[in-house]
């Protein structure tokens, strides 16, 4: 679905590269032969991969067991989606509204605080996107079934030697719903990995910066975001797949997301005749975007289901590795 949008917006950073999932231990190796196996793998563009085959096409140097290759994966920017997508919507004539307080969704539109001044906006369509704000009072059925948590990163210095792919470690098999019939095959956790609920994803920049991470955390378990270790936990095991020294990291943030504690990949629920709720959770965010807006779409215009967010996810319909 984003190939499709990199047709009409170029400046979204998309790439197709695909993406590595890693297989560090024998375990990982057992859990990503058996996707290989899954009724939808062919379409999914998956192929199970050796170590020495890895090695040989300059995708991984490090000494790994092997890897799950995901053609069909596509990687982008997000600091340049989100300014690139925004300009595309004003010239559509879509009014954005960021980083304001609403107050109210009526029949007709919507009143908003905007920087402290109020406003009331008249649409045909409303569509509130709370995020993890806390700047929103959630409808009651939501509030209790999500729970905010804080996601940091890390960039580095540019460096030559290019990854040429998105690159994650097994652990990623164990969020992402298109894995849930192999995640069990991976075993335990480390013990790093799980008291700082880490999991390695990276992927280079267009200028050479590698972004990986990530450590997450609730209100109450931000501590490994304040210590040295976590970082240099991934960025070892960062480093021993690609068998090469990463430079330097130059900036570190944290963002939030919306974790579900009922297992809903994301809200979309209406709120007045013409206005909506769409709410990620679970990271699903941009990654996920086009399949999120394609069934508010239905349901907003086709009326299809005032409830999308209860219908499955297509495992094909969002990347492997996000």
């Amino acid at each position: 679905m984003w190939r499709e949008h990199a047709d009409q917006v170029p400046l979204i950073g998309y790439s197709s590269a695909g993406a590595l999932i890693v297989a560090v231990t024998e375990m990982d190796w057992e859990a990503m032969s058996a996707a290989v196996e899954l009724d939808d793998a062919k379409r999914r563009g998956f192929t199970l991969l050796p170590g020495e085959s890895l090695r040989a096409r300059g995708l991984c140097g490090g000494d790994v067991r092997g890897a799950l290759w995901c053609r069909l994966d596509s990687s982008f920017d997000p600091t340049r989606s989100a300014p690139a997508l925004l300009t595309k919507l004003a010239a559509l004539g879509v009014n954005v509204h960021r980083h304001v307080e609403v107050t109210s969704v009526e029949p007709d539109g919507v009143e908003m605080l905007d920087s402290g001044v109020r406003r009331r906006e008249r649409a045909d369509l409303v569509l509130v996107c709370p995020g993890s704000s806390e700047h929103w009072s959630t409808p009651p059925d939501l509030g209790p079934r999500t729970r905010v948590t804080r996601h940091q990163m890390f960039e580095t210095a540019p460096t030559a030697p290019r990854l040429t792919a998105t690159i994650a470690d097994g652990d990623t098999m164990r969020r992402q719903p298109g894995f849930v019939s192999t995640a069990s095959l991976l075993g335990p956790r480390e013990p790093d990995a799980a008291r700082w609920h880490a999991r390695l994803r990276a992927v280079q920049r267009r200028d050479g910066r590698i972004v990986f991470g990530e450590i997450s955390a609730t209100d109450a378990e931000t501590t490994a975001q304040r210590s040295p270790l976590p970082e240099r936990h991934l960025k070892d095991r960062l480093e021993a797949i690609v068998g090469a020294r990463l430079p330097l990291v130059e900036r570190r943030w944290t963002c939030t997301h919306t974790e579900s504690l009922d297992g809903a990949p994301y809200r979309l629920e209406q709120l007045a005749e013409r206005s909506w709720l769409v709410s990620e959770v679970d990271e699903l965010g941009l990654a996920g975007m086009p399949m999120l807006a394609r069934r508010l779409i239905e349901s907003a215009f086709d009326g299809r289901d005032t409830d999308p967010s209860r219908r499955p996810i297509d495992p094909a319909a969002t990347p492997a590795v996000r």
